[in-house]
């Protein structure tokens, strides 16, 4: 995912995200996760949950799967990597899911905080043991956005 961010109808920086989603049996790892921006930016956080959730469907998060990587400052131009292993989850108690990731910021002189976050295509099962990715189109509900908070 990639975009420009800014505040008051001016363009501030341009994002780019990245979260590469891997299957294996009832574990979804993204490795890796990462985020550039051309700007620099502080208080930089990426967090990771699953969630329950059929193709267009909202979802709902499976219970104690969040987990939140505090990427600190990091300047313009340089790439910052969920260390050392990415985000990995493992439920086996559902038949359907997504893995979701959100990137927040800050920036020096503006009020507020920029976010974006992506859902993966949904996996399915049959036994709950074995996870198979929907075709590509197959996305749970609202599967990206982004915005400003104060």
């Amino acid at each position: 995912m990639s975009g420009n961010w800014g505040y008051g109808g001016s363009v501030l920086g341009r994002v780019d995200l990245y979260a590469s989603f891997q299957l294996t049996g009832a574990q979804t790892w993204s490795k890796p996760v990462q985020y550039k921006n051309t700007r620099s930016t502080t208080e930089v956080v990426f967090t990771g949950d699953l969630i329950n959730s059929a193709p267009g469907a909202t979802g709902n998060p499976v219970p104690g799967k969040w987990s939140i990587y505090n990427a600190g400052s990091v300047p313009g131009g340089l790439t910052r990597s969920w260390s050392p292993n990415g985000y990995k989850s493992y439920d086996n108690t559902m038949w359907d899911h997504s893995q979701v990731h959100q990137w927040s910021w800050k920036t020096s002189g503006y009020s507020g905080y920029w976010y974006a976050y992506i859902k993966s295509i949904c996996t399915r099962t049959s036994d709950k043991v074995t996870y198979r990715f929907y075709s590509v189109n197959q996305l749970p509900a609202n599967a990206y956005g982004a915005g400003w908070r104060s």
